[in-house]
């Protein structure tokens, strides 16, 4: 067995599949949609948010290995796995990031959201690392991105700046720089509750 097998097991054995005895390991239809088609392809005909034409850059992005045989053994359930988050089934995150915030505002600029928090937040991988098999895992707060504009308050003021990858970068926080990292945690129940990252 090797470390990602022996870290994912920690996970489904922590999770609520393993417990109510719904959990296999599948390489069905659905996530060889998501692995084998393009992003584009998938998102760019059911988005409720963007034209087709606006999700031309879902093109370059893939979704790793590492992430894709992760989610592969959620792909036929949402899980509770711990951390106060939600992996998202395969059906659900394609759901996630076409049509609901705030997966599916920032899908467009390759933040792809795998899993919510209890309270309706998201967290995210970053596909705009093209060179890297292993991408950092990001939490995005559902009353930031929930339009194409983002709303904040500086010195009294309010402030209204256009959704794009600086203003992701800027409000969304940084869980981990590398997935593998992510999964190492939620392996050991490091993390109670991944919404301290938006406090």
């Amino acid at each position: 067995m090797n470390d990602f097998e022996i870290v994912v097991n920690k996970i489904v054995k922590n999770s609520e599949i393993s417990q109510n005895g719904h959990f296999n390991e599948s390489n069905n239809a659905q996530l060889s949609l998501i692995s084998k088609r393009s992003l584009y392809n998938i998102f760019s005909e059911i988005s409720t948010v963007y034209k087709k034409e606006e999700l031309g850059g879902l093109k370059e992005y893939k979704i790793s290995e590492l992430v894709l045989r992760f989610l592969g053994y959620f792909n036929h359930n949402s899980a509770y796995i711990g951390g106060d988050i939600y992996i998202l089934s395969i059906d659900k995150l394609i759901i996630e990031n076409s049509e609901l915030a705030p997966g599916a505002f920032l899908i467009k600029y390759g933040f792809l959201a795998i899993a919510k928090t209890t309270g309706g937040n998201s967290i995210c991988i970053d596909l705009n690392n093209p060179n890297t098999d292993d991408p950092r895992v990001l939490i995005a707060d559902k009353s930031v991105f929930c339009d194409r504009v983002i709303y904040s308050f500086e010195k009294g003021r309010m402030i209204k700046e256009e959704l794009s990858l600086e203003t992701i970068n800027k409000y969304a926080t940084i869980i981990c720089e590398r997935f593998s990292e992510f999964l190492r945690m939620l392996s050991k129940n490091e993390i109670s509750d991944f919404e301290v990252y938006l406090q």
